[in-house]
């Protein structure tokens, strides 16, 4: 070898700069530093140690990749550092899969290769293999010029007995960083356990609700939760005899009702509320769901559901509360009702009485004169007669309101008889309160096909309504007017007031609203009105675009089938 070039090789121990800080190998998402980085510094220390007068260069690679980064370089591999060097080629694959990779090459056969090794002058040269572990390879080449002699087969010996040791200590070193890495990843395992563990006990204990897993097939509870006696008021315990335990503590008014649900839809989506006793023999509500689950992990898979337990008595006392408000709300609506019906009646009936009273009297006056007037008594017991029938038509219409259809029946039925009798149970209420009403006259030939108690109730409950906003206004009147299209029939109650308030208008139809004063008002005629309309097949709406306060029925003429209704009873 020239001077120039004897200039440009290191001294056997490299100097601090030629060193590396460390090797890193990627295996897989980890990389590996430090520990394998100073394994190579001190195996590049020993291989220089062992041949000092030549040139040297160490790369990895992971297979399949066909390239290897050379990580150390030394005298004529210098310009190779950092580089990517080709490893396909055959003379490389030969001699890295030939076990022995003892034979030296010569610098002819690595020019052949053309791979960035033109500037070597001419001598000898050995490629060798370390076995990294888990796949991974370190490619190794010494090369020595003529000038310093050939290599001589004890020092390849040497050369291949250090790297296999190197490969051998970094393969310990890569099963130990395996076996660290297991560990760690066993510790975050069981830290990921114990925050699952910590998040369902606290989420069960925020929600109120309790849950275990019941495996169907072997009639065993895998799993409970930690909030399970808080929730249910019983101890887990009863869950040792699966859902036997569970079943005997369901109130015995439910128990037959609750062993049908579990039989037939446990393993699919069950849905019930029962009562439950608990050990301090307090009466629980317990809304009580499954959710089925699958495990297909062995050759047998399981069925198994999971059950989760809501304690909902406190929700049920208060819908209790709730409809025992209501039923006294409907009762004091009711008795309101009654009463107003009872003034109706009075008024309507007190002025026919008044009549025959005052005619039974004039009556007797003409008996007791000299000369009697027959036919002017005729003409009185006439009178009498009229308005006795004029009282029947009354009680007959109260007695007609007052039957219970529960059935909803409809039935081919005149308009105008129903018009009549309303006009009959109200006209004296309106005539007392100075309030003119204006009935628009019906045919008797409009027949349509109603329930004509309900519907005389609609009219007599939007009436009603009518007087009551009239009263307050100046000019006092409400008028009744009807219309008709090939399906349908409208009737139309129009009073003097301006109209609902927008504020109030998306209530109005809302049961016990109303915003007459305490005492002198249900807030149930609206409702009732339209829950008639709606058992007919039709509806109520309010006319906003009427200057007055305008309610419009429409009933449909023919309705093949009954819409079932819970108003007939009102």
């Amino acid at each position: 070898m020239s001077s120039s070039v004897k200039k440009q090789q290191p001294s056997p121990f490299p100097a601090a700069d030629q060193r590396s800080p460390g090797l890193s190998i990627a295996k897989g998402n980890e990389t590996k530093n430090g520990v394998l980085g100073n394994l190579f510094d001190d195996l590049f220390l020993a291989l220089r140690a062992l041949v000092p007068e030549g040139d040297l260069f160490i790369g990895h690679c992971l297979p399949p990749a066909q390239t290897c980064q050379i990580e150390f370089a030394s005298g004529s591999f210098q310009h190779l550092k950092n580089q990517f060097l080709d490893i396909s080629h055959a003379l490389f694959q030969n001699i890295l899969i030939n076990s022995d990779a003892e034979t030296a090459i010569t610098h002819q056969s690595l020019l052949e290769t053309d791979l960035g090794f033109r500037d070597l002058p001419d001598g000898d040269g050995v490629l060798l293999q370390a076995d990294l572990g888990g796949d991974r390879i370190a490619i190794i080449c010494y090369f020595q010029p003529k000038t310093n002699g050939k290599l001589a087969h004890q020092r390849i010996t040497a050369l291949r007995s250090l790297v296999d040791i190197a490969g051998k200590a970094a393969s310990a070193e890569d099963l130990a960083l395996d076996v660290q890495a297991q560990q760690l990843h066993l510790n975050s395992m069981i830290e990921e356990n114990q925050e699952i563990q910590y998040f369902y006990r606290h989420f069960s204990e925020a929600v109120r609700q309790c849950f275990w897993v019941l495996d169907i097939d072997t009639a065993k509870v895998l799993v409970v939760s930690d909030n399970f006696e808080t929730v249910i008021g019983s101890s887990r315990a009863i869950l040792n005899e699966s859902l036997g335990g569970f079943a005997d503590r369901v109130l015995p008014a439910d128990r037959d009702r609750v062993l049908s649900e579990f039989h037939t839809r446990l393993d699919s989506n069950l849905d019930i509320e029962t009562r439950f006793i608990a050990d301090d023999s307090e009466i629980r509500w317990i809304w009580l769901r499954s959710f089925p689950i699958k495990v297909d992990r062995s050759a047998t898979p399981s069925r198994r559901v999971v059950l989760i337990a809501d304690d909902i008595t406190e929700k049920k006392q208060c819908e209790e509360t709730a409809r025992e408000r209501q039923a006294e709300a409907v009762l004091r609506a009711r008795t309101l009702a009654m009463s107003d019906l009872a003034n109706g009646v009075a008024h309507e009936i007190n002025n026919p009485l008044t009549i025959i009273v005052g005619k039974a009297h004039e009556i007797k006056r003409a008996i007791a004169r000299p000369v009697v007037d027959f036919k002017n008594i005729e003409v009185l017991a006439e009178k009498i007669q009229s308005t006795s029938v004029r009282i029947s038509e009354i009680v007959a219409s109260l007695k007609s309101l007052s039957i219970n259809e529960r059935d909803g029946s409809r039935q081919p039925w005149s308009l105008s008889r129903v018009v009549a009798d309303v006009t009959d149970m109200c006209s004296e209420r309106f005539k007392s309160g100075n309030v003119h009403l204006e009935m628009t006259p019906v045919p008797e030939s409009l027949v349509v096909e109603i329930n004509p108690t309900m519907i005389s109730q609609l009219l007599l409950n939007l009436l009603h309504n009518a007087f009551d906003a009239a009263m307050t206004e100046k000019d006092k009147w409400v008028k009744f007017e009807f219309t008709e299209d090939t399906d349908s029939l409208y009737l139309f109650v129009t009073d003097s007031g301006p109209g609902i308030p927008i504020k109030n208008r998306g209530r109005i139809f809302d049961p016990f609203f109303t915003t007459k004063e305490p005492g002198k008002g249900t807030g149930l005629g609206l409702s009732l009105a339209a829950s008639i309309a709606a058992h007919h097949g039709g509806m109520l709406r309010l006319d906003t675009m009427n200057p007055h306060t305008r309610f419009v029925a429409q009933i449909p003429k023919n309705v093949p089938k009954p819409v079932p209704s819970s108003v007939s009873d009102c």
